[in-house]
C-alpha cells in the first residue's frame, strides 16, 4: 500500500477518532449526595469509617484530590449508569470526578432511571455531616466524559464556610440587626417573622443594590450536637433565602445560603437566644463574593429569634 494511502488512512482514523469522542460527551440531569470516611463502608452495610473503594482506577482509596482533570476526586455510582473510570465533570462544583466506587442508593435509584452520583469529600465529624447535607442537589447538571478545559474550584468542596468567615471579616462588611423567628427545634418562618422579612426583601429588591451578593448565614445556640446545629442552621438559612426568592423575585445568584451552626457567637453564653439568629450580610459585589467561593439537638420550648445582619 502506498504512503499516500496508508496516510489517507490515518487521517480518516483520527477524524472517527475525535467524532466517537466528541459523540461520547453526555449531559445529564442528576440526583447529586455526597459521602466521606464516616459514612463509607466496605462493602458491608455495617462497616462504616473506612476509605476502601470498589473499582479503584486512579486512587488506591477514596479521596477528594484536586478536582481537575489530572486529579478528579472519586465518585460512586451505579456502574450501568456510569462504567468505573469515566471522567464526570460537575459544573455546579466545578470540580471533575472520576469513577471508582459503587452506591446502593445510586444502584437502587438506576432501577428506577434515576441517575443518581455520589461525591467523596474529605473530612469527618460532624463538619463532614453537614456538608455532606448542605451540598446536597435534588437535580444538577453533570458531564459524562467532559473535555479536560473546563474551568475549576481549588480547595475542598466543603471549605464554603472558612472562606466565606475570612472574606467577610477581612473586609469588614457593614451590617444592620433584625430579628426573624422561628419555633424551637425548627426551620420554618413563623407569622411573626413576616414583617420583618418583607421589609428585608423589599429592601434587597432595591435598584442600587443589583449586582450585590448576600450571605444568608444560618446560626444557633450551642444546644444540643454540632451536627445537628449545623445543619439546622443551614435550613433555616435556606428558607430564609428561599422566601425572599419566593417572594419578591430576588436573583438566587444574588444568596448564598450557609450554616455555622453554634460556631459564630454573638454572645457569649453559648445559650443565649440572640445567637440562635439567620445573618444576611451584603458581600459588597460578586468580586467580593466570588473570593470567598459564593458564586453558588433539642432546644427549650418557645419561641426562637433571628438576628439578622445587613
Amino acid at each position: 500500500m502506498s504512503r499516500l494511502a496508508l496516510g489517507a488512512i490515518a487521517t480518516l482514523l483520527a477524524l472517527w477518532s475525535l467524532t466517537n469522542q466528541a459523540s461520547a460527551q453526555e449531559v445529564v440531569s442528576s440526583y447529586v449526595t455526597f459521602y466521606g470516611f464516616d459514612d463509607n463502608d466496605d462493602g458491608d452495610g455495617a462497616h462504616l469509617g473506612t476509605s476502601i473503594i470498589s473499582h479503584a482506577t486512579i486512587h488506591e482509596s477514596a479521596n477528594e484530590d484536586l478536582g481537575t482533570y489530572e486529579r478528579p476526586g472519586t465518585l460512586a455510582t451505579e456502574i450501568n449508569f456510569v462504567p468505573p473510570g469515566t471522567i464526570v465533570y460537575v459544573p455546579a462544583l466545578k470540580r471533575y470526578y472520576v469513577m471508582e466506587d459503587t452506591c446502593r442508593e445510586c444502584s437502587k435509584d438506576w432501577l428506577v432511571r434515576r441517575p443518581h452520583v455520589d461525591l467523596y469529600v474529605s473530612g469527618t465529624g460532624p463538619e463532614l455531616a453537614a456538608c455532606e447535607d448542605r451540598l446536597t442537589m435534588e437535580s444538577t447538571k453533570i458531564i459524562i466524559n467532559p473535555s479536560p478545559d473546563l474551568p475549576v474550584k481549588s480547595g475542598s468542596a466543603c471549605k464554603e464556610r472558612q472562606e466565606i468567615t475570612h472574606e467577610v471579616e477581612e473586609n469588614d462588611l457593614p451590617a444592620i440587626d433584625l430579628e426573624v423567628f422561628f419555633n424551637f427545634d425548627s426551620a420554618e418562618i413563623t407569622p411573626e417573622a413576616l414583617p420583618i422579612l418583607k421589609k428585608l426583601g423589599a429592601a434587597l429588591s432595591d435598584e442600587k443594590l443589583k449586582g450585590s451578593v448576600f450571605l444568608v448565614a444560618g446560626h444557633t445556640d450551642a444546644k444540643g450536637s454540632n451536627a445537628y446545629n449545623l445543619t439546622l442552621s443551614d435550613q433555616r438559612a435556606k428558607t430564609v433565602a428561599g422566601f425572599l426568592v419566593e417572594n419578591f423575585h430576588i436573583d438566587p445568584k444574588q444568596l448564598v445560603a450557609v450554616g455555622f451552626g453554634e460556631e459564630k457567637p454573638k454572645n457569649q453564653n453559648p445559650l443565649a437566644a440572640e445567637n440562635r439568629r439567620v445573618q444576611v450580610v451584603n458581600m459588597a459585589n460578586k468580586d467580593v463574593a466570588a473570593k470567598a467561593g459564593c458564586t453558588r439537638s433539642r432546644r427549650p420550648a418557645g419561641r426562637e429569634a433571628a438576628a439578622v445582619i445587613w
